[in-house]
């Protein structure tokens, strides 16, 4: 079984590929998605979810503020 994982592609930072390497035995990702994955699980258990940054209306280039509520 092939990883499910996609890679930031090394000619365009626009372009997502699926990752071709083999997935870790029980598991659907390679050795390094599987790694990367973990760290940031382990992370945010650690250090807590972080709290949203910023609202909307004050993010970076999000145009025109709309409502947050859930």
């Amino acid at each position: 079984m092939r990883c499910i994982a996609y890679r930031a592609s090394r000619n365009c930072v626009h372009t997502w590929k699926p990752c071709k390497r083999r997935a870790v035995r029980n598991s659907m990702f390679c050795s390094s998605h599987l790694s990367a994955i973990c760290g940031v699980y382990l992370g945010l258990c650690v250090k807590g979810f972080p709290q949203r940054m910023y609202t909307r209306k004050s993010a970076p280039n999000a145009g025109p503020a709309k409502s947050t509520q859930l």
